[in-house]
């Protein structure tokens, strides 16, 4: 068997070899770039935002909340100086008339942290507060929650009635209570004429004791109306 002899000298063998294996590293060389730059492509994405921490979302829709309350309801008076950081709002979503119920709505907004806040509802003579259906007692209270209490009220006979709501913020030291107070109209147009009659009675009784012929009654004015007489 005839052998094949490589007739080149060694040092052009091993020159030869050499070249081989410096293209087959630069061969490999390459694909592992290209692998890693097309990994270094795939992963090079823009930075998303962190979403919003819940405490955060948490106070922001609170807040929204108040704000709504502002613009849709009315601030009990408060008739009682106290240490006391909660307020009241109020809000009738229908002109309430005698004899029939009728819905009262509080929201209840704690000015700060409470272990335990109590609402006490006093109605005045002449109205008739049906059982809550909600508890009057609330136990961790946070700041900036609004607690909604609806309520329902029938009136005996039209008239203006108060409502008198105790809160009372309540801790292992000791306790706070704010005393407040909501009026009510009870068929507010039947009031105003009443009231406008007594009115032209009395001027009536007025000029008849003064000799003069009695005025003629004026209409009667819409309640809540502010604007000026000329």
């Amino acid at each position: 068997m005839r052998r094949f002899t490589d007739t080149r000298p060694p040092v052009a063998v091993a020159s030869a070899r050499c070249v081989r294996l410096t293209l087959g590293m630069l061969v490999l060389a390459g694909g592992l770039a290209a692998g890693l730059g097309a990994c270094s492509r795939g992963t090079d994405k823009p930075a998303t935002p962190a979403p919003a921490a819940p405490g955060a979302t948490a106070s922001k829709t609170a807040e929204s909340a108040r704000q709504h309350l502002e613009q849709t309801t009315t601030a009990a008076v408060r008739t009682q100086a106290s240490h006391a950081t909660v307020d009241i709002r109020f809000a009738l979503p229908k002109n309430p008339e005698a004899g029939a119920a009728f819905p009262l709505e509080l929201s209840v907004l704690p000015g700060e942290p409470t272990p335990t806040l109590k609402l006490e509802v006093q109605p005045a003579d002449g109205l008739v507060l049906a059982p809550v259906a909600v508890p009057l007692s609330y136990d961790q209270v946070e700041r900036g929650s609004v607690i909604s209490v609806p309520l329902e009220l029938t009136a005996a006979k039209d008239g203006v009635y108060l409502v008198r709501v105790v809160a009372t913020e309540a801790s292992p030291t000791g306790a706070d209570s704010a005393t407040f107070t909501i009026p009510v109209a009870v068929n507010p147009k039947a009031l105003a004429a009443q009231l406008a009659a007594q009115a032209a009675a009395q001027e009536a009784s007025k000029a008849a004791a003064n000799g003069a012929a009695p005025a003629a009654p004026k209409a009667p004015p819409a309640l809540g109306s502010q604007t000026p007489k000329k």
